[in-house]
């Protein structure tokens, strides 16, 4: 059965499935597919290795910490709070799965298998990308003239668009120059949609992890600071970039404007946030949202619920910070953690969510991390990983 390659078929039909559910005009038809694809690729692994799942420390905290979760909800559904209608017990199941999942792939996987998983997962945020510029993007005019957000997905895209950027640049092998340009041209047009989309919190996510990447991981740290200077001093000051950069960051419509105005009203949200935590500190006031998880979940699950959904971020991150394969997949989760960081400050869903926007982070980070997974060659930007 491993010849037919039946893991990998499944797992890529999840994954092009788990992203165009994403796109309005077929989301009723791939949601039903994707979750039959999930439940069904659950059922393989577990079939194929006898019924016994494999599940490592940081699976292992996820899992019971979420059951200890959806216990407390539903003890406090019996006395009619709102918790089993939280955003928290809904989203966290999804990237629980995909951990199990990963952890009964890894064994199993090689090296070609990763590379056809990780290509999928690439033309599927290409399409997705494609279909958003077309659809909401056609002209570029009409979009310098917009005063306020055009594509109301654009954080859950925002997430499967930056994942697509960092594979292609340090997971994805190039054996000819023409495949490493089409790879580069693909996270340069990843991040243009980020921009044209007004991801602000991506966009400033992904500007943290380019810093976070030259101090840590480049021996030539100040030759790529300057050079990284140079061209955004060039970007700033030449007057088309300068207008693309105004009208992606919305700098002009929040000029003068103060830090709650141009956060969109973030700190007026966590200020309603916290005085709803007062009120229920323990296990929270229920369904509740603001655009920052961690005021969020004490907000809606109170002291209780945090600790047990922070210990589960907590584990996986500390657990992608210590890895150390000398692998570029080192870099690569090092950075998507990072990002993840940067969104959970600034929104309210991530890492987890929402829905499955997250899930390459959880099965990537399992497979190449708990299971000690050795296969992705040093390839990508080999030219800054390898100095």
């Amino acid at each position: 059965m491993r010849n037919a390659n039946y893991d990998v078929k499944l797992l890529q039909l999840c994954i092009l499935t788990s992203i165009f559910s994403q796109i309005e005009s077929i989301s009723s038809l791939m949601r039903p597919i994707m979750y039959i694809a999930w439940i069904v690729t659950a059922v393989f692994f577990i079939a194929r290795n006898r019924g016994r799942i494999v599940i490592h420390k940081c699976t292992k905290v996820f899992w019971g910490c979420y059951s200890l979760l959806a216990v407390g909800c539903i003890v406090m559904a019996l006395f009619g709070s709102r918790h089993l209608e939280g955003n928290y017990i809904h989203i966290m199941y999804i990237p629980l799965i995909v951990s199990v999942i990963g952890e009964n792939f890894a064994p199993f996987a090689q090296n070609s298998d990763y590379e056809k998983i990780l290509r999928t997962y690439l033309y599927g945020a290409m399409v997705y990308a494609l279909w958003v510029n077309i659809t909401y993007f056609s002209s570029y005019n009409d979009w310098l003239k917009q005063n306020m957000y055009t594509f109301l997905q654009k954080n859950s895209a925002a997430q499967i668009w930056a994942t697509g950027i960092l594979i292609a640049l340090f997971l994805l092998e190039y054996r000819t120059k023409w495949q490493r340009i089409f790879g580069y041209a693909c996270a340069g047009y990843l991040l243009l949609l980020c921009g044209i989309s007004q991801c602000r919190t991506a966009v400033l996510a992904l500007a943290v992890v380019l810093v976070c990447y030259i101090l840590l991981k480049s021996k030539y740290k100040f030759r790529w600071s300057f050079f990284i200077l140079i061209i955004v001093l060039f970007l700033w000051n030449n007057s088309v970039t300068r207008r693309f950069i105004d009208q992606a960051l919305l700098l002009t419509k929040y000029a003068g404007a103060d830090i709650n105005t141009f956060s969109s009203g973030r700190l007026d949200g966590w200020d309603r946030a916290l005085a709803a935590f007062a009120k229920s500190p323990l296990f929270g006031c229920g369904r509740y949202y603001v655009d920052c998880s961690y005021i969020s979940v004490l907000a809606e699950i109170g002291i209780l619920g945090f600790v047990l959904v922070e210990s589960v971020w907590i584990t996986r991150a500390v657990s992608n910070f210590k890895v150390r394969s000398g692998l570029n997949s080192d870099a690569f989760l090092m950075c998507l953690t990072m990002f993840y960081f940067i969104e959970s400050v600034l929104e309210g869903y991530p890492p987890f969510g929402p829905g499955v926007s997250s899930f390459m982070f959880w099965f990537l980070s399992v497979t190449f991390v708990d299971n000690k997974t050795k296969k992705i060659p040093p390839q990508g930007v080999g030219e800054i990983s390898n100095e």
